[in-house]
């Protein structure tokens, strides 16, 4: 295994120096641009599988394919001939180098969807294409056995694409919103993810290995319990991403497999660890920090306590019982999205607890979305502080979450980030209601979109969400995808300080014409 992992680590060495090397060749440094060149160029080599999948099995849509990763592979090579990485990034310089990548797969993703006739629609498919970047398992593709092999390829990388896009933003973003993961005892670390190595690099390609090295495993493991190897390397893709995609408008349920949902339910756990907290076991191989982990132990304990109520709730002790308990619970928590058939069979009580695990997410620094249990165990912790000092107004208690003491600073941008996901959240449920929803499936589907997990748990479509909603619904449900998949706050920073420049070129054109010669 240690061999394995040495050469997965070496190829992923490979692919990041030539990658280096490709965003130095311009003359003109831009982060944006140069991050859409790689991206771009990326996305047209990922296509190349996909056109030969399709050669190979003879579905037709070979050409088509390649015509488009000519054009991607072009456009990206033009730009990175042109600009280059900047040596040092500011914090604004890596908000728009992010958002500017996932902007860019959601536009290359749209026009594969175009071009193979997957979505007739442009507006369609750029909503279509955000849910694969921002690994949301809802589509406006109602049969999805109906697409090529090569099409379904597609569709899967860009899935498992969007969870590499997240590696990033937990190596760069997340430990400067203050929530990058754990540390080496187990506590909560705001820059854990970026103390796995002295060098970017090094964690990007540590955590990749980690990536690519579980992907592999839930491929072999799918394979193994009789899934058709194709659609189980598909479904590893999706998996690995948090993403849920699946081959079949059954999802996993249309395999009708008790062993392919027991594997799965155990791979989405493992999807909702954090990648900074695997990778320190994996390397120090001390499992005692199993036991040192709060973050891990709260997963673990409301991964059974919300198994357990959904058996006693459902009043039915039966086998298959459990194990749609078990997959509910693990789908939800990791914002996975994968159904093994309808929800429906939970009631009431049992379909809330869904949207509350859909909500919380997995672990910090994890695959997951939702807003992550580091981040409630410090808003719990912050609850509890101020109602001390509603007491004991002189109190001076600091931040501690297991053997790490959460600064003033990270506190003070961890509630910030939570206050607008619920800002947005309700701006987004406003917009849903209007859109053809009721109400309640309004709420089920703007929590399920921020948190990009995708089911609309408790909604009679749940796993349609998008194919219930108007143009103007799903155009919400995309927005709030994208805010979810990237985090709040650099998107809001970018969207604002490009207001600011429209305004400052507005004003700047207004005075020209209105005073040409310049005048007082």
């Amino acid at each position: 295994m240690r061999e394995v992992s040495r050469r997965i680590g070496d190829l992923v060495l490979i692919v990041y120096r030539l990658g280096v090397r490709l965003t130095r060749m311009g003359s003109r440094s831009s982060a944006p641009l140069t991050t859409i060149g790689v991206v771009l160029g990326a996305g047209g080599l990922s296509l190349i599988p996909s056109a030969a999948l399709d050669m190979v099995i003879g579905e037709g849509h070979e050409v088509a394919l390649v015509l488009v990763a000519l054009m991607l592979m072009t456009a990206g090579l033009a730009l990175l001939m042109v600009f280059r990485m900047p040596k040092r990034l500011s914090t604004d310089e890596l908000y728009k180098a992010l958002v500017s990548a996932a902007a860019a797969m959601v536009v290359a993703g749209a026009i594969v969807h175009i071009a193979t006739g997957a979505i007739d629609r442009i507006d369609r498919a750029l909503v279509e294409a955000t849910a694969g970047v921002t690994t949301t398992a809802v589509s406006l593709i109602e049969r999805p056995e109906d697409l090529s092999r090569g099409e379904q390829l597609f569709r899967s990388l860009m899935q498992w694409g969007g969870g590499g896009g997240a590696i990033v933003a937990i190596v760069r973003i997340f430990p400067r919103l203050g929530h990058g993961g754990l540390d080496a005892e187990g506590g909560v670390a705001t820059r854990a993810a970026s103390r796995l190595s002295p060098t970017v690099g090094g964690n990007l390609r540590r955590l990749g290995a980690v990536y690519f090295t579980f992907t592999m495993i839930v491929a072999a493991a799918f394979a193994l319990a009789g899934m058709p190897a194709i659609d189980a390397c598909l479904h590893a893709l999706t998996t690995a991403s948090t993403g849920g995609w699946s081959t079949r408008s059954g999802s996993l349920g249309a395999f009708d497999s008790a062993a392919i949902e027991w594997l799965a339910t155990g791979a989405m756990f493992g999807a909702g660890l954090s990648l900074p907290f695997v990778f320190q076991i994996l390397r120090t191989s001390r499992i005692g920090l199993l036991s040192k982990s709060v973050e891990l132990k709260v997963y673990v304990s409301m991964t059974i306590a919300a198994w357990v109520l959904l058996i006693l709730w459902s009043g039915d002790g039966s086998t298959e019982s459990v194990r749609r308990s078990a997959f509910a619970v693990t789908s939800a928590m990791s914002t996975t999205g994968f159904l093994a058939g309808p929800t429906t069979i939970f009631d009431e009580a049992g379909t809330a607890l869904l949207v509350i695990l859909v909500v919380t997410g997995g672990m910090a620094a994890s695959m997951t979305g939702g807003i992550r249990i580091a981040r409630v165990l410090v808003l719990l912790a912050v609850m509890r502080r101020e109602l001390v000092r509603q007491v004991h107004a002189a109190s001076v208690r600091s931040i501690h979450i297991g053997a790490s003491s959460i600064g003033d600073a990270a506190v003070g941008r961890l509630v910030g980030e939570v206050l607008l996901n619920l800002l947005v959240v309700g701006a987004g449920l406003g917009a849903l209601a209007t859109s053809g929803i009721d109400v309640r499936a309004a709420v089920a589907t703007a929590a399920s979109m921020l948190a990009t997990a995708g089911p609309a748990y408790g909604s009679s479509s749940q796993s349609s969400a998008l194919l219930a909603l108007d143009d103007f619904g799903r155009a919400s449900a995309a927005a709030l995808m994208f805010l979810g998949h990237i985090s709040v706050l650099p998107v809001l920073a970018v969207a604002a300080a490009g207001t600011k420049t429209i305004r400052r070129t507005y004003h700047l054109a207004s005075r020209r014409i209105i005073n040409p010669a310049g005048r007082r």
